[in-house]
């Protein structure tokens, strides 16, 4: 295999990693069994990816306590370890809080699972911040890659990458706090209620709030009963009608609740859709979501990089 043909071998395998990667993050914008099956899949695709580098892995990990091993050669090394630690418990975390693919096995321990949704949660967040680290201390070879096989002058790339750039950075700004990532990063220190972080957990927050509703305006109701009962001994059979009326409305409401119950049970706990339909503006949105908050720390990793590379030059010449 040549380098140029192993070059975009890496590249392609990249850009494949990269698209499953930002759909893993909601769980719930494509099925669950896509993000179950996928989480795992992802995590054998990485070590492919490891595979490709296998060469410069073994290298590093020999000159790794040189003293003359650059800074940058050591702190991309820790970066892809850390990485590989972070999928590894996503992985494992994933199985123990698993819906589809292994919830019969993991219901029949009886084990308490809150620890690996929040061992699960925590380092899909830190995954997502190391990826786009590892991306930002190799974007040079991203860009130069894609520089040959996409022909602009240069007085066209170059503002259309910065206008690319401030899309990126503001929009990934918004997605942390917006998007269930800053949650994730906590949650560790708070706890989160329910869900996989996104904003879907307003539902079962309102199903938990008509919940309560329900209980109070059922206590009222037998509160009523009673009082009616108590005034009913004392009154006429007009009364009793009164309240058997009362009762029929009641029962009524009842039956009502009991389908928003059963309607609100299917909603969160689907076939794997997670209660949810795929549709095209969740889709794009969480695309661009995660995608946007990765190159965010890319784009800081990158220019930080770029500033010391060139201090060390600057520092050279003289």
């Amino acid at each position: 295999m040549t380098k140029s043909v192993k070059l975009s071998a890496k590249i392609a395998l990249d850009v494949a990693m990269f698209i499953i990667l930002v759909f893993l993050y909601k769980a719930k914008v494509l099925t669950l069994t896509y993000h179950e099956v996928a989480g795992i899949g992802i995590f054998l695709v990485f070590l492919i990816h490891c595979l490709f580098n296998w060469r410069w892995i073994v290298n590093s990990t020999k000159k790794l306590f040189n003293k003359d091993t650059p800074a940058r050669t050591k702190f991309s090394y820790w970066i892809s370890i850390a990485l590989i630690i972070s999928f590894l418990i996503i992985v494992i975390s994933g199985i123990f809080i698993s819906k589809i693919l292994f919830r019969d096995a993991i219901q029949s321990l009886n084990l308490d699972t809150s620890i690996f949704r929040t061992l699960h949660l925590f380092f899909s967040a830190v995954s997502l911040i190391l990826v786009g680290i590892h991306l930002g201390l190799y974007w040079n070879m991203v860009k130069g890659f894609f520089k040959k096989k996409i022909k602009l002058r240069e007085a066209i790339a170059k503002p259309l990458c910065y206008i690319l750039l401030a899309i990126v950075v503001i929009f990934g700004a918004y997605s942390i706090p917006t998007s269930g990532f800053a949650q994730w990063l906590i949650c560790p220190i708070v706890p989160m209620e329910h869900g996989h972080g996104d904003k879907g957990d307003k539902g079962n927050r309102g199903e938990e709030q008509t919940e309560a509703e329900g209980d109070r305006d059922g206590n009222q109701a037998e509160a009523e009963g009673d009082r009616d009962g108590n005034q009913a001994e004392a009154e006429s059979d007009r009364d009793d009608n009164d309240r058997n009326n009362d009762e029929r409305e009641n029962k009524a409401e009842g039956t009502e609740e009991q389908r928003e119950d059963e309607r609100g049970e299917r909603g969160g706990h689907g076939d794997g859709n997670h209660g949810n339909n795929i549709t095209a503006p969740n889709v794009i949105r969480t695309f661009a979501q995660f995608s946007s908050i990765m190159g965010l720390f890319a784009a800081v990793t990158y220019y930080i990089n770029e500033a010391l590379r060139k201090r060390k030059i600057s520092k050279k010449e003289q």
